[in-house]
């Protein structure tokens, strides 16, 4: 009989082990959505979100180790299990004491973010995983001192390798489909002259801690006086009273690069000066499109600065290059990849004047 109570204890002590055990967040997941946590603490329904993000979770009995991966830039983060502070290098590039503590089943990190030499951040996160073990959702809480707690939701759904994820997110990714919404939006039978330069339309590139615009226009002399105005069956051109149904000689075709550091609770700054010299090396493919499709292929750059009066900053710069018309008819679309000094494409306009 002791023998059998021996068991049988035995099995309720393993039990109530395995009841308490730590949950094994290690996996690989990508961000299905972003949401604003509201002041009165419910959360607001998740949307999709773009660019994506794909984070690789590792945990062993002492450690987590956090990959966060976005177009090609990756960085890592550790903490320790035992809840002794770590020290880490986040992906806005501030440095971070974190703190983690397992609690019912979910992760606490609380985390001071080292603004300043005299001025820290603090930031709680909690991660949940889904009973099914397939959603990740992560809450991010800024405490400011001075200020309301601030946060959001993120959600991930788990991806079965970090080869799917990452082909996922490249299939999605701004930088990989054209932006066709037009640059101004026309009222029918409005009149919209043209002073000398026609927007197009504009582009993104966004990589950990950082988010390239690129505006993209067209200048020359064809476009003095020019009016466009919209009917219900199409846009139509004039000069004075003269129908225009084709461009007439070559323009100029501008893209302007901005750059915008970004943080996960503000936008640290913008604006021309300081782009990366990798976005002052790009490569541009062009095509026409329309019902006589024309290849351009790789056209020239090269780059130019804004001669400002007064000199308060360091001069906007473009990419300028000049594009054969051929009498190319004003409604084709302008095709404009963007791509890298080594051919990686990073965005995409298309769109007409």
């Amino acid at each position: 009989m002791a023998k059998w109570r021996y068991i049988f204890l035995l099995l309720v002590c393993s039990s109530a082990l395995f009841g308490r055990s730590r949950t094994d967040y290690s996996g690989t997941f990508a961000r299905t959505g972003v949401a604003d946590i509201p002041s009165k603490g419910k959360h607001a329904p998740s949307s999709e979100t773009s660019p994506p993000l794909t984070l690789q979770v590792q945990q062993t009995a002492n450690w987590l180790r956090v990959t966060t991966i976005q177009n090609w830039a990756s960085s890592v983060s550790r903490y320790r299990l035992n809840g002794k502070p770590s020290d880490n290098v986040d992906h806005d590039g501030f440095h971070t004491t974190d703190r983690l503590k397992l609690k019912n089943q979910e992760l606490l990190i609380k985390t001071e973010l080292l603004l300043s030499a005299d001025y820290s951040f603090p930031i709680s996160r909690t991660w949940k995983l889904s009973p099914d073990l397939q959603t990740l959702t992560m809450e991010h809480v800024a405490h400011a001192p001075g200020y309301k707690a601030v946060g959001y939701t993120e959600t991930f759904a788990r991806k079965p390798s970090l080869e799917v994820a990452l082909e996922q997110a490249e299939a999605i990714s701004e930088m990989n489909r054209c932006n066709v919404a037009p640059s101004t939006e026309f009222a029918v039978n409005k009149p919209t002259q043209y002073d000398g330069a026609a927007p197009l339309g504009f582009t993104g590139f966004q990589q950990l801690g950082r988010y390239v615009s690129f505006y993209a226009s067209l200048d020359g002399p064809f476009f003095r006086g020019l009016v466009r105005v919209d009917k219900p069956d199409g846009p139509e051109f004039y000069k004075g009273s003269q129908l225009v149904k084709t461009f007439t000689n070559e323009f100029v075709l501008e893209i302007e690069p901005r750059l915008t550091k970004t943080f996960d609770w503000f936008e640290i700054g913008s604006g021309a000066a300081g782009v990366p010299e990798e976005f002052r090396t790009l490569r541009f493919h062009l095509r026409w499109k329309g019902a006589d499709s024309r290849d351009l292929g790789e056209v020239p750059s090269k780059m130019e600065a804004l001669q400002l009066t007064l000199p308060l900053a360091p001069p906007p710069e473009w990419h300028i290059l000049k594009v054969p018309t051929d009498n190319v008819p004003l409604t084709d679309d302008l095709e404009i990849r963007i791509l890298s000094s080594t051919g990686q494409q990073l965005g995409c306009i298309s769109g007409h004047i």
